[in-house]
Protein backbone atom coordinates (compact mmCIF):
# COMPACT_ATOMS: atom_id res chain seq x y z
CA UNK A 1 0.00 0.00 0.00
CA UNK A 2 1.58 3.33 -0.99
CA UNK A 3 2.13 6.04 1.59
CA UNK A 4 -0.29 8.91 1.67
CA UNK A 5 2.03 11.51 0.28
CA UNK A 6 0.35 14.75 1.26
CA UNK A 7 -1.01 13.87 4.68
CA UNK A 8 1.90 11.90 6.05
CA UNK A 9 5.05 13.38 4.58
CA UNK A 10 4.22 17.08 4.25
CA UNK A 11 3.92 17.66 8.05
CA UNK A 12 7.16 15.73 8.54
CA UNK A 13 8.97 17.93 6.05
CA UNK A 14 7.64 21.14 7.63
CA UNK A 15 8.38 20.00 11.19
CA UNK A 16 11.89 18.82 10.36
CA UNK A 17 12.67 22.06 8.55
CA UNK A 18 11.41 24.08 11.53
CA UNK A 19 13.47 22.04 13.98
CA UNK A 20 16.61 22.50 11.92
CA UNK A 21 15.99 26.24 11.53
CA UNK A 22 15.34 26.90 15.21
CA UNK A 23 18.01 24.48 16.36
CA UNK A 24 20.71 26.37 14.47
CA UNK A 25 20.46 29.24 16.93
CA UNK A 26 20.46 27.00 19.99
CA UNK A 27 23.71 28.20 21.45
CA UNK A 28 25.85 31.19 20.65
CA UNK A 29 29.46 31.03 19.53
CA UNK A 30 31.91 28.67 21.15
CA UNK A 31 34.03 30.32 23.81
CA UNK A 32 37.71 29.63 23.56
CA UNK A 33 38.86 27.47 26.44
CA UNK A 34 42.22 28.58 27.69
CA UNK A 35 44.91 26.00 28.40
CA UNK A 36 46.77 28.56 30.53
CA UNK A 37 45.52 29.72 33.91
CA UNK A 38 44.02 33.15 34.50
CA UNK A 39 46.17 36.25 34.53
CA UNK A 40 46.09 38.57 37.51
CA UNK A 41 44.28 41.15 35.34
CA UNK A 42 41.56 38.61 34.52
CA UNK A 43 41.16 37.74 38.19
CA UNK A 44 40.93 41.44 39.09
CA UNK A 45 38.22 41.99 36.46
CA UNK A 46 36.29 38.96 37.73
CA UNK A 47 36.52 40.15 41.30
CA UNK A 48 35.62 43.78 40.58
CA UNK A 49 32.68 43.01 38.29
CA UNK A 50 31.34 40.00 40.17
CA UNK A 51 27.74 41.24 40.53
CA UNK A 52 27.45 42.14 36.87
CA UNK A 53 28.93 38.79 35.84
CA UNK A 54 26.47 36.91 38.03
CA UNK A 55 23.50 38.86 36.67
CA UNK A 56 24.56 38.21 33.09
CA UNK A 57 25.14 34.53 33.81
CA UNK A 58 21.67 34.20 35.36
CA UNK A 59 20.13 35.81 32.28
CA UNK A 60 21.98 33.36 30.03
CA UNK A 61 20.90 30.49 32.26
CA UNK A 62 17.21 31.45 31.91
CA UNK A 63 17.57 31.77 28.14
CA UNK A 64 19.32 28.41 27.90
CA UNK A 65 16.60 26.78 29.97
CA UNK A 66 13.83 28.16 27.75
CA UNK A 67 15.73 27.12 24.63
CA UNK A 68 16.24 23.60 26.01
CA UNK A 69 12.58 23.36 26.92
CA UNK A 70 11.51 24.57 23.48
CA UNK A 71 13.86 22.25 21.60
CA UNK A 72 12.90 19.33 23.84
CA UNK A 73 9.26 19.82 22.95
CA UNK A 74 10.05 20.18 19.23
CA UNK A 75 12.16 17.02 19.28
CA UNK A 76 9.43 15.15 21.18
CA UNK A 77 6.73 16.38 18.79
CA UNK A 78 8.76 15.28 15.77
CA UNK A 79 9.31 11.85 17.28
CA UNK A 80 5.79 11.34 18.58
CA UNK A 81 3.77 12.78 15.71
CA UNK A 82 5.91 12.10 12.65
CA UNK A 83 8.99 9.93 12.93
CA UNK A 84 7.62 7.08 15.09
CA UNK A 85 4.30 6.84 13.21
CA UNK A 86 6.09 6.80 9.85
CA UNK A 87 8.43 4.05 11.02
CA UNK A 88 5.48 2.01 12.38
CA UNK A 89 3.46 2.58 9.23
CA UNK A 90 6.29 1.29 7.07
CA UNK A 91 6.57 -1.85 9.19
CA UNK A 92 2.78 -2.33 9.28
CA UNK A 93 2.59 -2.17 5.49
CA UNK A 94 5.54 -4.54 5.15
CA UNK A 95 7.75 -1.80 3.69
CA UNK A 96 10.43 -1.39 6.33
CA UNK A 97 13.27 0.94 5.49
CA UNK A 98 16.62 0.14 7.05
CA UNK A 99 17.65 3.78 6.60
CA UNK A 100 14.55 5.13 8.38
CA UNK A 101 14.88 2.52 11.15
CA UNK A 102 18.58 3.28 11.67
CA UNK A 103 17.95 7.04 11.69
CA UNK A 104 15.06 6.58 14.11
CA UNK A 105 17.36 4.72 16.50
CA UNK A 106 20.16 7.27 16.04
CA UNK A 107 17.77 10.15 16.73
CA UNK A 108 16.56 8.50 19.95
CA UNK A 109 20.15 7.96 21.09
CA UNK A 110 21.20 11.48 20.12
CA UNK A 111 18.21 13.04 21.87
CA UNK A 112 19.13 11.13 25.02
CA UNK A 113 22.75 12.29 24.68
CA UNK A 114 21.56 15.90 24.26
CA UNK A 115 19.45 15.64 27.44
CA UNK A 116 22.39 14.18 29.40
CA UNK A 117 24.76 16.86 28.17
CA UNK A 118 22.26 19.58 29.04
CA UNK A 119 21.93 18.16 32.56
CA UNK A 120 25.71 18.10 32.93
CA UNK A 121 25.95 21.65 31.57
CA UNK A 122 23.21 22.86 33.95
CA UNK A 123 24.96 21.31 36.94
CA UNK A 124 28.28 22.91 35.98
CA UNK A 125 26.45 26.22 35.56
CA UNK A 126 24.90 25.95 39.03
CA UNK A 127 28.33 25.24 40.50
CA UNK A 128 29.66 28.34 38.75
CA UNK A 129 26.85 30.52 40.10
CA UNK A 130 27.51 29.25 43.63
CA UNK A 131 31.13 30.45 43.62
CA UNK A 132 31.86 33.75 45.33
CA UNK A 133 33.57 35.43 42.39
CA UNK A 134 34.53 38.49 44.43
CA UNK A 135 36.59 36.56 46.97
CA UNK A 136 37.40 33.40 45.02
CA UNK A 137 37.98 34.61 41.47
CA UNK A 138 40.43 31.81 40.64
CA UNK A 139 37.88 29.11 41.43
CA UNK A 140 35.26 31.10 39.50
CA UNK A 141 37.57 31.26 36.50
CA UNK A 142 38.09 27.48 36.46
CA UNK A 143 34.37 26.79 36.96
CA UNK A 144 33.68 29.15 34.05
CA UNK A 145 36.14 27.22 31.89
CA UNK A 146 34.33 24.00 32.84
CA UNK A 147 30.98 25.53 31.86
CA UNK A 148 32.44 26.60 28.53
CA UNK A 149 33.66 23.06 27.83
CA UNK A 150 30.25 21.67 28.76
CA UNK A 151 28.57 24.21 26.50
CA UNK A 152 30.78 23.19 23.57
CA UNK A 153 29.87 19.53 24.13
CA UNK A 154 26.19 20.44 24.34
CA UNK A 155 26.41 22.49 21.16
CA UNK A 156 28.09 19.58 19.36
CA UNK A 157 25.32 17.26 20.54
CA UNK A 158 22.63 19.67 19.28
CA UNK A 159 24.40 19.95 15.91
CA UNK A 160 24.54 16.16 15.61
CA UNK A 161 20.83 15.91 16.36
CA UNK A 162 20.05 18.55 13.73
CA UNK A 163 22.14 16.59 11.22
CA UNK A 164 20.18 13.44 12.00
CA UNK A 165 16.88 15.27 11.53
CA UNK A 166 18.19 16.57 8.21
CA UNK A 167 19.20 13.05 7.19
CA UNK A 168 15.76 11.79 8.19
CA UNK A 169 14.16 14.49 6.07
CA UNK A 170 16.29 13.44 3.09
CA UNK A 171 15.47 9.75 3.64
CA UNK A 172 11.76 10.58 3.85
CA UNK A 173 11.94 12.59 0.62
CA UNK A 174 13.68 9.68 -1.13
CA UNK A 175 11.05 7.31 0.20
CA UNK A 176 8.35 9.57 -1.18
CA UNK A 177 10.10 9.73 -4.58
CA UNK A 178 10.28 5.95 -4.78
CA UNK A 179 6.54 5.61 -4.20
Amino acid sequence: MPLKKDRQTTPIIVALAAAMFFGVSLFFAHAQVSAVGPSSDQLDVISSSCQTLKQNLKTIQRTDSRTRSYLGSVYQTLLTNYITPLNLSLVKHNRPSTTITRLYSDILDSRSDFAEKFTSYSQAYEELLNVDCKNDSTNFYYKLENVRKSRVALNDSAKHLRTLFGNFYTATARLKEND
